[in-house]
């Protein structure tokens, strides 16, 4: 019994493929890589698919990881994150939920029946929303049962990564966080988040360069000064990854762990030891 309560099964899954990792410990967990694998390529499998995919890939290491307490990290391109102004005249938290779900029809001219809203509501400044459709919220929480697995995170990569390194940034120093082929970018003041944008621009992502006029063009467009240096959450090892700070304003300072030899592809679930920094 005590075994299992040390026991912590992380699965990062996104439209290209999932990994599952098994942490073992109390005070500082071994990690293995039990499944790494991809996707057939051009295919975006549904919420169905993908709760199979998990399914069967947590069925074949089931006797390792049973009892354990599962955490799932999601792509940012399976969520939709977006911020939250709470209204002028709020006179409870509900009031701030109905100013989410009435963001959430704005931006995305849909209803938000069917997805399920999460947010660190705070009633004094804007904060971050995330929408998580229901479907695949519910199927993650079948296969977390069936599996004998005590469900206990389901959160976004951009939010397991802000919440892994915030603590590490300088008070006025973006954030962002490349995985796979989305950049999400935070605009951040005092390690809160007060902007958050996707982009996408495939190999064009992986150059700084490219980063620093993403940021440019945000802060003009948001009458904001430049941050001093821009934080850089990355999964996608390579030369143009430099952890060295550059000279050219604002700097790109690289946040990322080795690449543990284990994970054998590049699908962009399997980037989590470089996205949450694990050693």
């Amino acid at each position: 019994m005590l075994e299992a309560l040390n026991r912590t099964v992380t699965v990062g899954l996104s439209e290209t493929g999932l990994a599952v990792v098994l942490g073992q410990g109390l005070l500082r967990q071994r990690r293995e890589v039990l499944q790494d694998k991809a996707f057939a390529l051009g295919v975006v499998p549904s919420a169905e698919a993908l709760g199979l995919q998990l399914s069967e890939s947590l069925a074949g290491v089931n006797t390792k990881t049973r009892g354990g307490r599962l955490h799932v990290v999601l792509s940012d391109d399976l969520v939709r994150l977006f911020m939250v102004t709470p209204p002028g005249n709020l006179t409870r938290l509900d009031d701030c939920k109905a100013a989410a779900a009435m963001r959430f029809q704005v931006l995305y001219d849909a209803s938000p029946q069917g997805w399920h809203l999460q947010s660190d509501i705070n009633p004094q400044r804007a904060f971050l929303c995330v929408a998580v459709s229901d479907t695949l919220r519910r199927t993650i929480m079948q296969v977390a049962e069936a599996q004998g697995l005590v469900l206990v995170q389901l959160a976004p990569v951009f939010v397991a990564a802000f919440n892994r390194w915030r603590h590490k940034l300088p008070a006025h120093a973006w954030f962002c966080v490349l995985h796979g082929n989305t950049l999400t970018l935070a605009v951040v003041s005092n390690r809160r988040i007060t902007a958050v944008r996707s982009l996408s621009d495939d190999d064009a992502l992986a150059h700084p360069q490219w980063l620093r006029q993403a940021v440019r063009r945000e802060a003009l467009q948001s009458d904001l000064p430049l941050p001093e240096c821009i934080y850089l959450c990355s999964d996608v090892p390579g030369p143009s990854r430099a952890a060295a700070p550059e000279p050219e304003h604002p700097r790109v300072v690289v946040l990322q762990a080795e690449r543990p030899k284990s994970l054998t592809h590049p699908a962009a679930a399997s980037g989590l030891a470089e996205v949450l920094g694990w050693p």
